[in-house]
């Protein structure tokens, strides 16, 4: 009997995916592409890789919702990128949306966005950090300089890692230099939203996170141009050493900051 139960295990265990392995830029830029990599399965990264330099208005290389787990076995990911961005809530980064797991990973990251569109959410690593997705044990090195204004009511959103969070940002170091407008943090640009759109059952978390480096941001609109948006609250900025700003239930947690802030409008050395 016991035999049998030892047989029947083994065998389950065979049956174990296995992580696909990426070790080379033509294979992460199948990720979510190619069928046999598909957006939510389960990779290990073999190798440090070089995506190169590249307009990103082609979107050739950024993965758009990923759902899976990506353990980059501390190597490094490196890609230099210039975006325009065309549509309202754009989320721009290296992965548009992550409501999967990213653990272990390297970044090193430099990103320049242009454009006059609402609600833009800008990260190195991801754009918008999805309810229920994980980033953990990573580090990320580089710059974003993000000069894109606003065309409606509702602020952009910076952070060096993620531009927006609704999920859980653990055990992650990000150094370098963040600019953008409306909302700005070293790690994170927003953390949760209005409570009417703040995904149901969200609590998102930053916890046992560093930061070092400098964060700008500069107003949404320029006064002259108030007068077709016609709402003062497009002129404002908001500054943190990790989060730019955050909304109820959002908790951060045994973080550091040594950062330079220069905001127009409010600044604060956490959030």
């Amino acid at each position: 009997f016991l035999s049998l139960v030892a047989v029947l295990l083994c065998g389950i265990a065979s049956f174990a995916q296995e992580p696909i392995s990426i070790s080379s830029e033509a294979d992460f830029m199948k990720i979510g592409k190619d069928p046999n990599y598909p957006a939510n399965g389960s990779y290990s990264l073999e190798t440090d890789i070089n995506l190169g330099t590249y307009d990103a208005t082609s979107n050739n290389f950024v993965i758009e919702t990923f759902s899976g787990t990506f353990n980059g076995k501390d190597n490094t990911i490196t890609y230099q990128a210039s975006f325009t961005s065309t549509t309202d809530g754009e989320k721009i980064g290296l992965f548009e949306t992550v409501s999967g797991t990213i653990t272990n990973l390297n970044l090193d990251a430099n990103i320049t966005v242009s454009g006059s569109n609402a609600q833009i959410k800008v990260g190195l690593l991801c754009g918008e950090l999805a309810n229920g997705g994980t980033i953990e044990f990573c580090d990320v090195t580089g710059n974003i300089n993000s000069t894109a204004k606003q065309n409606w009511a509702g602020n952009a959103s910076t952070g060096l890692i993620i531009g927006s969070n609704f999920g859980d940002l653990q055990y992650c170091t990000g150094h370098g230099n963040v600019t953008g407008v409306g909302y700005v943090g070293g790690l994170v640009g927003s953390m949760g939203t209005i409570l009417e759109d703040c995904p149901r059952g969200s609590n998102p978390l930053i916890k046992g996170c560093y930061f070092t480096g400098n964060v700008t941001a500069n107003n949404s609109n320029s006064l002259d141009e108030l007068g077709e948006l016609g709402n003062a609250a497009e002129t404002k900025s908001y500054g943190g050493g990790i989060c730019g700003t955050m909304r109820a239930p959002s908790v951060i947690d045994l973080c550091v900051a040594e950062a330079i802030i220069v905001v127009g409008q409010n600044a604060a050395g956490i959030t």
